[in-house]
């Protein structure tokens, strides 16, 4: 073609509503060449806009902006880069992909909307349709409460500064909770190296909400544990935050014990059990509508007054004495509300009972074994288990073990826990409690026995083998009905027990045979026990000891027959095919043989 010459171009039109090419339509257009040049022009497709966030950002600038749509790029030969308009204001922006740029806010004096264009030659703008609010970066001073419950909802009302009712119900003014590191500085693992880079801190946001120039407020959120700890601070376009944060603590609670008490209970407190408790909350107990503050503050404990104060309880004695129509009599004081006030939010209880503490005339017997199902009865005054938020209980040393009522007058103490054998002449108290907590006054003790070992712990079927046992507790007062025991409930055979000493003890293997089911093998692994007590109060141990039974082998010949004298000889016995040499097998790895 010539210089200068007009020139015929057919165009294929675009539907600008679709991303193909629908229909052709023929112009013609003069193309004027007035020279030959190596310039070249390069065109390209005005791209559209979808999306942008956020749509505000601080007067201060720096905000990534990220606007979505079609047809952005970026071409270095032809200088074609994008751009941003904020106003009058343009800045380079970061090609992402054909459908995301970013750009970052320019700074501004005012805080005002503006209108957001994009270019991809800092010359053709495009109107996005969006406007940018201009804020100031708001200043957070400080929030309270600085506590509140696992259970999220707790409101937080943050002071500050330049805080603007223009962000008043946007999505993007919220709080932010990020839970702080458990780990302490200078915590290191076994390598040697800090865990502080592998937390990965979880982030929960809050909606937050204008109240005036200087306050606004949020909710805690659920989802933390007690004892956890977050970092709170706030942003009003989700993606700027202020430059102050504040600490915000979760605790829980677990629950109180006990639920009752005796009417006059002295040094004895009502445990409210959680987590994250500090001495810098605000901490009140409430009994009885009375509002006091706790004895003491720990982790995972409270620990509050049991009695509000003497008055009280006298007024509960004459309460008590006038009823008539309770139907406990005497021995019932009611029940009053028990709660707890922490940082202004109060938790609930539900009712604290009071009742006269019961009395302990005597228990029988007072030996028992450490463990198994020994039956200890403890005869007294004033023992139910029928009032508000009663739990019967018994103790025997520091050992809880399992109560029933029989009557008003008789407890059993059942031990299900394994009692510590104690040194000869020490003993473990005896007592009962209608709350498992107020023990009452008791003089009596107990003194328990267990086995520790046994030797040996096999031996031929049908011969009477000297067993030495060792333990604890079996120099007392009923040594001569001392008794050893082989085999299960079901079927089993006692021998008597020759006590040697508080420790020690020896019985002979039963030469009798065992009454075993059928088919069953005589050479067998029997529990052994021991006892004292009489059979009704379930006198023998439960300790795991077994006593292995074998036929004895029949020797048949030893060969060499005769050797040297002062001489190491090696002597070959053999036994009868019948009655062979016996040897248990041994135990697979990481397993205990029984």
């Amino acid at each position: 073609m010539l210089i200068g010459e007009n020139v015929n171009i057919s165009i294929t039109d675009h539907d600008r509503n679709s991303t193909t090419y629908r229909q052709k339509v023929d112009s013609y257009i003069e193309c004027a060449y007035y020279d030959t040049s190596d310039l070249e022009f390069y065109f390209y497709r005005n791209p559209i806009i979808t999306k942008l966030e956020p749509n505000s950002g601080l007067t201060s600038g720096g905000t990534v902006v990220d606007i979505s749509g079609a047809w952005f790029a970026q071409n270095e030969m032809y200088g074609q880069f994008p751009f941003c308009r904020f106003g009058g204001l343009v800045v380079r922006g970061r090609y992402i992909s054909s459908t995301r740029i970013q750009c970052t806010s320019p700074q501004t004096t005012a805080s005002n909307a503006v209108k957001i264009e994009v270019s991809l030659n800092a010359a053709d703008w495009i109107d996005t349709g969006h406007d940018f609010g201009y804020y100031e970066k708001p200043v957070l001073n400080d929030i309270r409460p600085r506590y509140g419950n696992i259970a999220g909802g707790t409101e937080i009302w943050l002071k500050g500064e330049k805080f603007s009712n223009a962000t008043n119900g946007l999505k993007t003014v919220m709080c932010r909770f990020t839970q702080i590191s458990p780990h302490q500085p200078g915590d290191e693992d076994d390598t040697g190296m800090q865990e502080e880079d592998d937390f990965n801190a979880p982030v929960r946001f809050m909606p937050a909400y204008y109240v005036d120039q200087d306050t606004m407020k949020c909710a805690s959120p659920s989802g933390f544990g007690g004892g956890d700890k977050v970092w709170v601070d706030l942003t009003f376009n989700g993606v700027d935050f202020t430059d102050n944060k504040f600490e915000y603590n979760y605790y829980a609670f677990y629950g109180s014990f006990p639920k009752s008490a005796p009417y006059d209970a002295t040094n004895q407190f009502i445990q409210v059990r959680g987590k994250g408790f500090t001495n810098d909350m605000a901490i009140l107990c409430i009994l009885d509508n009375q509002e006091m503050a706790p004895l003491s503050v720990h982790y995972n404990l409270i620990k509050c007054p049991m009695i509000v104060d003497h008055d009280k309880r006298r007024r509960l004695k004459k309460d008590s004495e006038t009823k008539s129509n309770h139907g406990f009599g005497e021995n019932d004081f009611g029940s009053v509300p028990f709660a707890i006030k922490l940082e202004g939010v109060k938790q609930a209880f539900g009712n604290f009972h009071y009742y006269r503490q019961c009395v302990i005339d005597d228990v029988t017997p007072l030996i028992a074994p450490n463990d198994g199902k020994g039956a200890i009865y403890i005869i007294g005054r004033g023992f139910r288990d029928d009032f508000e938020n009663s739990k019967l209980g018994c103790r025997i040393g520091n050992t809880l073990a399992q109560a029933q009522l029989l009557d008003a007058n008789t407890v059993r103490c059942t031990i299900n826990n394994e009692l510590p054998l104690i040194e000869e002449g020490e003993s473990l108290l005896v007592t009962v409690a209608l709350n498992t907590y107020s023990w009452a006054a008791s003089d009596f003790s107990m003194l328990p026995y267990g086995v520790n070992a046994m030797y040996p712990n096999m031996g031929p079927i049908g011969q009477s083998t000297n067993i030495l046992v060792t333990g604890k507790g079996f120099d007392n007062d009923l040594r001569e009905n001392g008794r050893c025991k082989f085999g299960t409930e079901d079927h089993y055979i006692i021998v008597e027990a020759n006590v040697l000493d508080n420790e020690h003890l020896i019985c002979k293997s039963p030469a009798d045979a065992f009454s075993l089911p059928d088919g069953a093998s005589e050479v067998i692994s029997v529990p052994f026990s021991i006892a004292f007590q009489e059979d009704l109060y379930f006198p023998f141990t439960q300790g795991g000891e077994k006593y292995r039974m074998y036929r004895q082998p029949r020797l048949e010949e030893a060969s060499p027959k005769e050797v040297h004298v002062g001489r190491l000889s090696e002597v070959y016995v053999t036994a009868k095919e019948d009655q062979p040499f016996w040897q248990p097998a041994p135990p697979p790895t990481g397993e205990q043989f029984e």
